[in-house]
């Protein structure tokens, strides 16, 4: 316990705070969502409210709360040249040391119009008793027999934190991005935090708490890849201790997930878990055609979204070599060059030009699929080879000069600009119009 010495002034301002309290020592008795026989909440009230008829708080028994309300009220009569300071969790706070009382309670008593400091004034009894104290702007409330509090109080929590939320039943959310995590409050009240909220959610609820045991009271789950069994426990640990805040836990649970999925050999996309090889892979448009080789990798596999490419991009280290000897009688370094190489061989068409260069080897490729397969064809084979920018670009420019397909969720702004720019050109050369003349305006765009 810290010190600090007072001023008449400071010493002043604590005893008309002390009086406040006792002109109105109701405020000390939180009020009870329940009562039990060996509930003492309302008999501390009973005995608070009988001291103040009688103008007289002296105690001379055991119980913390009463001893602390008597010191308090004896400390108004006295100097108080010294405060103690006592740190906590959620902050420090300052209290007038009398006698051997604990001083967490001493501190609660005196501190009776903050709404998270007066919960310490019955920590020992929630400490014996496994009583809970729920406190907040609005609402002081006491549960003696396993009662949650009401979706109000959490509400009223919530804006005094200044957190932002939406609200529906019994149900709270915290930002709208998945994925998310589900915060439950004695099984009762529900907050779905999610992954875009910067929050400290869990920190700030149990802030306005004082139980016994919160990491029980106060549940942490999310419905993402369920089939990846439990999380690190030291998560929610630093999570309700304010240590990390609502992004950083979900994405410390959804990682860890992803990695427990891979390494128990289970398949997962996005969200979901599957539970056979089969199934995983009657999600993936074209992998039907390796699946007799996929089988053979040994691994679980975890992919953000379906692609077909993604899947050979995992498996390729381990299978590569068998595959494209299957596919192609060769060697290929990546899924890609087989895929190109297997193009050419398959359907030797002319398509009246010579790629220069990587990006303009995926043009190359996209009218030799359009030329020998049609244009649906062409969008749903080349869609999971557009890597990045330009190739996204020229896929688009194709379905927008073109036609095929819809497959716009995997173009951004950006993609659109430019492919708009060039359809003009992917089309002419398409259809085989002006291709010498398209070809020096596309280089423009196309390094």
């Amino acid at each position: 316990m810290k010190i600090k010495s007072l001023s008449r002034d400071e010493q002043s301002r604590i005893k008309k705070r002390f009086q406040d309290l006792f002109e109105h020592p109701d405020n000390l008795v939180p009020d009870l969502l329940d009562s039990s026989f060996f509930c003492p909440i309302e008999s501390y009230r009973k005995k608070i409210r009988k001291m103040a008829e009688k103008g007289d708080f002296s105690y001379s028994g055991s119980d913390s709360f009463l001893s602390a309300v008597s010191e308090t009220y004896r400390a108004m009569e006295s100097d108080i040249p010294m405060m103690g300071i006592l740190k906590t969790p959620y902050g420090s706070l300052s209290y007038v040391k009398r006698g051997n009382i604990d001083d967490r309670v001493l501190a609660g008593v005196q501190n009776w119009d903050n709404d998270t400091w007066r919960m310490l004034a019955f920590y020992n009894l929630v400490m014996s008793r496994n009583i809970r104290i729920f406190s907040s702007r609005n609402h002081y409330l006491a549960s003696c027999r396993n009662t949650p509090p009401p979706v109000e109080f959490i509400e009223d929590v919530l804006n005094e934190e200044g957190i932002r939320f939406e609200r529906e039943g019994s149900k709270i959310r915290v930002g709208v991005q998945d994925p998310s995590i589900r915060i439950t409050v004695m099984s009762s009240v529900t907050i779905d935090v999610h992954s875009d909220s910067k929050y400290r959610t869990g920190f700030s609820l149990l802030k306005h708490m004082l139980m016994k045991a919160p990491d029980q009271d106060i549940g942490m789950d999310s419905d993402f890849l369920r089939c990846a069994g439990p999380d690190d426990a030291s998560i929610k640990n630093r999570y309700l201790a304010g240590e990390i805040d609502d992004r950083h836990a979900i994405d410390l649970i959804t990682s860890g997930r992803k990695t427990r999925v891979v390494k128990s050999g289970k398949y997962a996309i996005g969200s979901a878990c599957y539970d056979s090889l089969d199934s995983f892979l009657s999600a993936i448009d074209g992998s039907g055609e390796y699946s007799e080789f996929i089988r053979r990798y040994g691994s679980g596999i975890y992919l953000e979204s379906p692609s077909l490419v993604k899947v050979m991009e995992i498996v390729w280290p381990v299978l590569g070599q068998d595959i494209s000897q299957a596919k192609i009688g060769r060697y290929a370094k990546t899924f890609s060059e087989m895929i190109s190489a297997r193009s050419q061989l398959e359907n030797g068409v002319s398509i009246g030009f010579e790629a220069w260069s990587e990006d303009s080897q995926f043009l190359a490729d996209l009218i030799k699929a359009y030329r020998s397969g049609g244009v649906q064809s062409a969008v749903l084979s080349m869609r999971d080879r557009a890597k990045n920018h330009v190739q996204r670009s020229i896929l688009y420019a194709f379905t927008a000069g073109v036609g095929g397909t819809s497959v716009g969720y995997i173009f951004d702004e950006d993609d659109r600009k430019l492919g708009t720019e060039i359809s003009g050109y992917v089309g002419a050369i398409a259809r085989s119009e002006n291709v010498e003349e398209n070809l020096k305006k596309i280089r423009a765009y196309i390094p």
